[in-house]
């Protein structure tokens, strides 16, 4: 099934749908789309592609927009954000849903992430 076809509401792009839908195929359902954030230090609001706030993680997908000095100026204020909510961004590109070397490494990292102790004061 193509991800052209099977969009989620709010979704910027098929290769977003692509990423979610090679999620779920590998147990990780519960995806947040273009999950909002509002940042109190900065007062920006900020949106994450695919975000699982329930494991603590969120995907941003880079596709060639994002060498633009304005949007990865964005993006960095959006990692730290998220890192200050004890949330971790795993950045994806293209090509890393495209290879399936490169998934296996990212998935791996992911479930890692999943089953590793919280910092102290965690909830």
């Amino acid at each position: 099934m193509k991800a052209v076809s099977m969009p989620r509401s709010g979704t910027d792009s098929s290769q977003e749908t692509r990423l979610r839908l090679l999620m779920e195929r590998h147990g990780l359902t519960g995806a947040v789309v273009n999950m909002k954030t509002c940042d109190p230090v900065s007062g920006k609001v900020s949106y994450f592609d695919i975000a699982y706030p329930q494991y603590g993680f969120a995907f941003e997908y880079h596709g060639r927009q994002h060498g633009l000095h304005e949007t990865w100026t964005h993006d960095i204020d959006k990692v730290r954000f998220l890192f200050r909510q004890n949330m971790y961004v795993f950045g994806v590109k293209a090509e890393d849903t495209k290879n399936e070397r490169k998934m296996n490494e990212l998935l791996a990292t992911i479930f890692t992430q999943i089953s590793a102790p919280r910092l102290v004061g965690d909830e």
